[in-house]
């Protein structure tokens, strides 16, 4: 067994895993993971010059950690300091505008009076009844501007209506 490159097997697979390090550290965008694959890769081609059961071994531990390492990278990748810089994050729950209390109420006291479509509804649109112009849905098909419309629920701070 030549130790020299016994060493060198070691070093790649070591820069490999020192690569999948920065890459959740630096800003690279994929570099530094296409580096530590070229490693991976080059450390198992000499592991099969050092011998063929040590190559063996080695390819199957790659067999085994490759998932698991990009399971656990996709996992704590939006969490590292590059990841929260680069992913889009979701609303936050806080200032997202929800209807309040009163807003329902009031849309739900508009169930089953009639109007017109001030836009044409498709589905969304503006509607005229009893001289409240509401943001609405259409229940059905396009509502055209001026069409005769009743609300019939209330659905996600808006009213549903349909044509007449």
């Amino acid at each position: 067994m030549n130790f020299d490159i016994l060493m060198a097997c070691v070093l790649l697979y070591v820069g490999a895993f020192i690569c999948l390090l920065a890459e959740l550290l630096v800003p690279a965008h994929g570099f530094m993971a296409i580096l530590a694959a070229a490693f991976a890769i080059s450390g198992m081609i000499l592991s099969f010059i050092v011998g063929p059961t040590f190559g063996i071994i080695c390819a199957l531990a790659l067999m085994v950690l490759t998932p698991l390492v990009i399971t656990g990278f996709v996992k704590y990748y939006p969490h590292s300091p590059v990841g929260r810089r680069v992913l889009l994050r979701g609303p936050n729950p806080q200032k997202v505008n929800a209807v309040s209390k009163d807003q329902q109420i009031e849309l739900t006291a508009l169930i089953g009076r009639t109007g017109s479509a001030v836009t044409t509804l498709r589905p969304a649109g503006t509607g005229l009844i009893d001289t409240h112009r509401i943001a609405c849905i259409s229940e059905g098909p396009i509502i055209e501007k001026g069409a005769p419309i009743r609300a019939v629920a209330v659905s996600g701070g808006q009213l549903v209506v349909q044509a007449i």
